[in-house]
């Protein structure tokens, strides 16, 4: 924009898009002072132009909110004002603040005016959803985008404005109204001003006591107490911060920070974090969901002991799998420990048709039979909460068929819509069923009946008798022998098997038979073999 101004290139529509309190109608302001600005180095802030738009007197500069001025008689006005000549003879600045809330026939009435702009005029649209500006007005504009102010950014933005104002005020307590502004730079002012009028030095506490927030070692406590899955500490905690008079609301939101901030630490350590996810997905669930709720308080309770409960689970989950592991036989170590490249290669493994030969100790058994009684209904439960009752309805088209460590969903050919729908989900169901069957479950989805076992495909037919290894015969005499059916009709009559046998009437094949490849390792069954 700077260098814009400076070569006399600025477009005459322009777009500034980015998330709410980031500087964009400032922007917008500072810009009509640059245009307008008589000083050399503009703007100065300074000139009696510069100081009129910084109040919002200047008559050339009119901001404008579409949001209530969305008609397609309010665009009539406006083009209507357009024909008037500046009232100071500079640039006439129109800035319409939240252009996204324009109604479709306004921005259709405004169009024209964006494809042949008057003289002298400078069309600035703020917003904060700039997907809902119509294609054929972001085509015609020059799109600007704003970022978030990061908290070291606003932090020290909030430093010098108290160093000012002489204002004394702790860097932690700073780093708070930072964390809490979410990257806007207005709400963290204004915070500033709230606590400000307090009239008294700015510590952590009496932030937190002004406004209005549970205090910070107590909601430690409480998420250190979920993520213990204690469910007794959880209530006693949640017990003194209702009665000290905290909303429901604001304890759900500290209580997600303190989460988030507890899972972006140990995933910069490098440490197992799935309980701490847990429960910060149930806490960002059930805090959309507070609305809707009559009792709050209840519905706060709720989900401190669901977030609770998911990270007893996992924990548990976790310490079976460490008392498995310890349990588990350690395998069998030859005397000589680093085998070399010339040894001999690990025998094959015997067929099933043969005896079976006694398991050695350094191999793994195999996993024993699920138990699937009563499983299903825990199931279709676990889907409900997690995944909703929509999908739990797709799920319970389905029949349930288990054998070992499989389970499979067959859902019949009449709801093909239902299996392609429950596929989009395959591996957030994966998970549930690990977490109901057990870890090492497998969770197949099957359109149609059950795979069964293939039977053995039909032999080819023989060569015919001219066609031995080795001869060189007319390829007419092969072809006329039997052939094998494809797709329900027999290869000759294929129409491209035709052309292929018009092009090479009357050359010579040689048959050739080669042997069958050598068994692999794993030999399975005639019947298993497609």
């Amino acid at each position: 924009l700077r260098s814009a101004i400076a070569k006399h290139q600025l477009g005459q529509a322009l777009v500034f898009s980015g998330p709410r309190g980031v500087g964009k109608t400032t922007t917008a302001r500072l810009l009509a002072m640059a245009v307008n600005c008589p000083v050399a180095q503009r703007p100065c802030g300074q000139c009696p132009t510069c100081r009129e738009i910084a109040s919002g007197r200047h008559p050339d500069v009119l901001e404008i909110d579409a949001a209530s001025h969305n008609s397609v008689d309010n665009v009539r006005e406006l083009r209507e004002h357009l024909l008037l000549a500046p009232a100071a003879g500079g640039t006439k600045v129109y800035i319409l603040d939240e252009a996204h809330r324009m109604s479709g026939s306004a921005w259709d009435a405004f169009l024209k005016t964006l494809e042949e702009p008057p003289p002298g005029v400078l069309f600035i649209f703020a917003t904060t959803e700039p997907e809902k500006v119509p294609p054929t007005v972001l085509s015609r504009c020059q799109h600007y985008r704003f970022r978030r102010l990061t908290p070291q950014e606003i932090q020290e933005r909030l430093r010098e404005l108290c160093q000012r104002a002489g204002i004394e005020a702790e860097p932690a307590a700073l780093a708070l109204l930072a964390q809490l502004a979410g990257g806007a730079m207005r709400d963290a002012e204004t915070m500033l001003d709230r606590l400000q009028a307090a009239g008294e030095p700015l510590t952590l506490n009496r932030a937190t006591q002004l406004l209005g927030l549970p205090p910070e070692d107590q909601v430690t406590a409480l998420a250190q107490a979920v993520l213990a899955g204690d469910l007794a500490t959880t209530l006693q905690h949640l017990d003194e911060l209702a009665r000290a008079g905290y909303g429901a609301a604001a304890l759900l939101a500290r209580l997600r920070d303190a989460l988030r901030s507890t899972v972006r630490r140990i995933v910069a350590a490098h440490s197992p974090y799935q309980r701490a996810v847990r429960a910060l997905l149930v806490i960002d669930e059930e805090e959309r969901n507070l609305s809707r709720r009559a009792d709050a308080l209840l519905a706060l309770e709720t989900a401190c002991l669901r977030a609770a409960q998911e990270s007893g689970l996992e924990q548990r989950l976790q310490t079976l799998e460490q008392r498995l592991a310890s349990s588990a036989p350690a395998p069998h170590v030859a005397p000589t420990a680093v085998p070399s490249q010339a040894a001999d290669p690990p025998p094959r493994r015997p067929k099933r048709a043969a005896e079976p030969s006694p398991a050695p100790e350094s191999v793994a058994q195999p996993l024993a039979p699920l138990d699937h009684a009563g499983k299903w209904e825990q199931f279709l439960q676990q889907v409900k909460e997690r995944l909703g009752m929509p999908v739990q309805a797709l799920v319970r088209e389905a029949t349930l068929e288990a054998e070992g460590q499989v389970v499979r969903l067959i859902f019949p050919e009449s709801r093909k819509w239902h299996h392609s729908q429950v596929s989009n989900k395959s591996s957030d169901l994966a998970l549930l069923a690990a977490q109901v069957w057990g870890q090492g479950v497998r969770l197949d989805l099957v359109l149609g009946e059950a795979k069964k076992k293939l039977p053995p495909p039909p032999e080819l037919p023989p060569a015919p008798p001219e066609a031995r290894p080795g001869e060189e015969v007319p390829l007419e005499a092969y072809l006329d022998a039997p052939q094998p059916a494809f797709l329900g009709e027999a290869i000759t009559s294929h129409p491209l098997v035709k052309v292929l046998m018009s092009a090479f009437s009357g050359k010579i094949l040689r048959i050739e038979r080669t042997p069958p490849p050598a068994a692999e390792e794993d030999v399975h069954e005639p019947e298993e073999t497609a």
